[in-house]
């Protein structure tokens, strides 16, 4: 089966578009690392068995489809951190049981944006691909099946919706555009041609190594 879906390069440029979002700066680094992981498990686990080689255009559809979801569920994470995080702070201001002096807050505000920082630029630890895409076994396959039941269903939903049209380095376009509008269309608009820059700037690396 084809792994160029999970090949490092394809990870990595994954991995600095999900980044990207811009409300990356609510997810905590460890709930990020484990979405991205999750997500990308999800969409290998739905590539055909029989397929050997995917081709570009089939490749650039995966990496769409990850993208999509990975909005979705950073998306509904800030959704459901924003209240408890509101809810916790009229508590604290109500009860008035904790002052925080000036200098408190100026380290505290530090701290935060150092750690957001650091996340930011860190280089992602990158699954292994033999431990993290094994077959399931036991209750876990059932599982596993009706997760992957729901993807399709949602795939299914999304290719109803709006898809820009992109350009690809052979004048061709990879997709086209449907009837309804996307919520998320100009963000997966300006993410695919990132990717095609990206993607572009790897074939020219890969095209001087071999020449070397």
């Amino acid at each position: 089966m084809s792994n160029q879906f999970i090949e490092e390069q394809n990870q990595e440029l994954l991995w600095n578009v999900f980044n990207r979002f811009p409300n990356m700066n609510s997810v905590h680094p460890d709930i990020a690392q484990n979405i991205f992981q999750e997500t990308l498990g999800e969409i290998y686990d739905i590539i055909p068995k029989n397929v050997v080689q995917l081709s570009k255009y089939e490749l650039q559809d995966l990496n769409k489809k990850t993208i999509s979801i990975f909005w979705d569920k950073i998306t509904k994470q800030t959704q459901q951190f924003t209240p408890s995080f509101t809810s916790l702070n009229n508590t604290q201001t109500n009860t008035n049981s904790y002052y925080e002096t000036p200098l408190e807050k100026t380290n505290r505000d530090f701290e935060n944006k150092q750690q957001q920082y650091e996340a930011m630029n860190a280089k992602p630890k990158l699954p292994d691909p033999t431990d993290m895409f094994q077959e399931p076994v036991g209750d876990g396959e059932d599982q596993a099946i009706q997760n992957m039941d729901e993807l399709i269903a949602r795939y299914q939903r999304q290719r109803d919706l709006d898809v820009p049209i992109v350009p690809t380095t052979d004048g061709s376009e990879s997709e086209t555009s449907p009837i309804h509008s996307s919520p998320i269309e100009s963000v997966l608009g300006k993410i695919q041609i990132r990717l095609d820059r990206m993607e572009a700037r790897l074939t020219q690396l890969e095209n001087s190594s071999k020449i070397v």
